[in-house]
């Protein structure tokens, strides 16, 4: 059975021409064929290459060239399999996986809310304190630098998107036990906007919101908010607004249960 050299297959070398090559040598070589050899192989380099023997330049890069192929190969099959994960994050009643970015989003309370209150805390030229109705008993307690952006008027009776897991931390004195989602353009910029998320008409307080078939908080219950941090940095940069302003995660629309 002939050979090919290292590095061909049989359509690159059925298709290439090769420096130094009888017009009359067989591409599929066969050292047995008028006695000619491969331009650049003595009578034992080709007989090693012939019996498989590796060593050399020749059987070296055959082998290279042989692992990158199959690993284009994995990689261009596991692509798709990626973009599934994104498309659909979970079967519905499926847990997600641990440590997937959708397993981290069923880890974060996030419900619809209502801001009931609104008043600027003292001594703080950026800062509003907020009383945040979420579907408990008692409102949370929020404290959000939204002066530059909304006046108190706006504020007051506004439905908003809320992360209500987060691990309570004090500013100017007062606990923020929750934070109000928004989208940003130019982040810390003198230009900086920013646009609190809308749940839809309607929407009742304490609601969660889905992402696909994810419901998402489907997992807080119980999640310790020592290390909660660590999560919310693993789903915030995922989560976009479209050209619709709708908000996404993963490139998921995030709707509501009723839709």
């Amino acid at each position: 059975e002939g050979g090919l050299p290292p590095g061909h297959t049989q359509y690159s070398w059925n298709h290439a021409e090769v420096a130094g090559q009888n017009a009359l040598f067989s591409r599929t070589w066969d050292s047995t064929k008028n006695g000619e050899l491969p331009p650049g192989h003595t009578p034992f380099s080709w007989s090693r290459v012939m019996a498989g023997i590796g060593g050399g330049s020749g059987g070296g890069a055959g082998q290279v060239a042989s692992a990158k192929a199959s690993s284009s190969t994995a990689k261009a099959k596991a692509a798709p399999a990626a973009a599934k994960v994104k498309a659909a994050p979970a079967a519905s009643g499926e847990a997600p996986a641990e440590g997937s970015p959708e397993g981290a989003l069923a880890k974060l309370d996030i419900r619809c809310g209502r801001i009931k209150e609104c008043g600027r805390v003292p001594d703080a030229d950026s800062l509003y304190l907020l009383s945040v109705d979420v579907g408990e008993d008692k409102p949370r307690q929020v404290v959000s630098s939204l002066v530059k952006h909304y006046k108190e008027e706006e504020l007051k009776d506004r439905p908003v998107v809320v992360y209500c897991n987060i691990k309570p931390g004090k500013m100017r004195g007062y606990e923020s036990q929750a934070m109000v989602l928004a989208a940003t353009k130019d982040k810390g910029a003198d230009n900086e906007k920013c646009e609190l998320l809308a749940p839809p008409k309607g929407a009742k307080e304490g609601t969660r919101p889905m992402c696909g078939s994810l419901g998402v908080g489907s997992l807080s219950e119980g999640v310790s908010t020592k290390n909660i941090s660590k999560v919310w940095g693993q789903v915030q940069p995922l989560l976009q607004t479209n050209g619709g302003r709708e908000a996404t995660f993963n490139g998921t629309l995030m709707t509501l249960p009723e839709g």
